[in-house]
């Protein structure tokens, strides 16, 4: 979920009349992101136990879309596999032609098409490896040009049902197991994120990364083992997590349609506040709390969060007043 600390504080303080307990408020004021330019990297599993899930994700592909294109967003979208074995000279290398997808194509059957990949791939999933390599200065100056635009935002989105097997080639000539039973072998998760943001200059600002796939925390799956260091990748850089084995996709897509626009909708204020007293405006205009289109208050995170219609537009001024809840 995207967040945004407040530009501005404005202390304010009132008193009572009949005590002398002080009440402090302030107030907060946020921009929503300006940017408008998006691009999108899918890294999608082909190996031999993904053809549901793909098809899954190309079901989905209009909830994920939908909210990108409410958000005007400037979209090129890529799709790579996670198949990623140091013998192999097309890795990373974005599929079909043209090599990514922007609002003047037929976005919408052609990624159906592309993401459902197959399932003759490697059985050592490498997806931040893919990743790293689709992102290389080597691709973006030969069969990837063109994807990387300077200013605009960066998603990575991984969907597989297994661990990241990026090693570098040190498991070269060991089966798949050795991905599990040896996971020191395996090349740091840092090394593979850094590449991703050096390809915008070191602009960790502009990155983000999501992964549908199976949680740590999720004993219930016994189709997926769970990926560690693709949940690591979200945690660093920024971006939400998604059950793979969901039976169905489509608010798993919507967030990360939201996660690429590049929208926020919490915004983390800077002092814990009293419920009852926040007051929430976006251009001028008061929003209402509530559930559906308006506002609600997430106090373990000292944010006010915003959903479905009431997400404030591109470049709106938030205004977020209310009383410090005390202590």
């Amino acid at each position: 979920m995207s967040r945004l600390l407040p530009l501005a504080l404005l202390p304010l303080v009132a008193c009572s009349s009949e005590t002398s307990f002080l009440y402090q408020s302030t107030v907060d004021t946020f921009v929503q992101t300006p940017n408008d330019e998006v691009d999108i990297l899918f890294v999608v599993d082909d190996s031999n136990s993904m053809a549901e899930e793909q098809a899954a994700l190309a079901d989905a592909f209009t909830d994920f879309i939908a909210e990108i294109e409410n958000a005007n967003s400037k979209f090129q979208i890529g799709v790579v596999t996670t198949s990623a074995d140091t013998d192999d000279p097309r890795v990373g290398e974005l599929i079909g032609s043209p090599p990514f997808l922007t609002a003047d194509d037929d976005y919408v059957s052609k990624f159906k098409s592309r993401v459902q990949v197959g399932v003759e791939g490697s059985d050592k999933e490498k997806g931040l490896a893919a990743a790293a390599a689709a992102l290389s200065p080597e691709r973006l100056a030969g069969t990837n040009a063109g994807f990387i635009r300077p200013d605009a935002n960066l998603l990575v989105a991984v969907v597989s049902d297994e661990e990241d097997c990026s090693d570098d080639g040190v498991l070269d000539g060991y089966d798949s197991d050795a991905c599990y039973t040896n996971p020191e072998f395996l090349a740091p998760v840092g090394e593979y994120l850094d590449a991703i943001v050096d390809a915008k200059n070191g602009r960790a600002d502009l990155v983000s990364f999501g992964a549908i796939i199976s949680p740590a925390s999720d004993s219930a799956c016994d189709t997926a083992y769970p990926a560690v260091r693709y949940a690591l990748g979200a945690h660093e850089l920024g971006g939400m997590v998604g059950n793979i084995c969901q039976p169905d996709w489509s608010d798993m897509l919507y967030d990360l349609g939201l996660t690429a626009s590049g929208l926020l909708d919490e915004f983390v204020l800077s002092q814990p506040a009293l419920e009852e007293s926040i007051e929430v405006t976006v251009n001028g205009e008061p929003v209402e709390q509530s559930t559906r289109d308006g506002w609600s208050y997430v106090p373990s995170r000292t944010a006010v969060l915003f959903l479905g219609n009431a997400i404030p537009p591109r470049g709106a001024e938030v205004v977020v007043q209310y009383e410090i809840q005390p202590n």
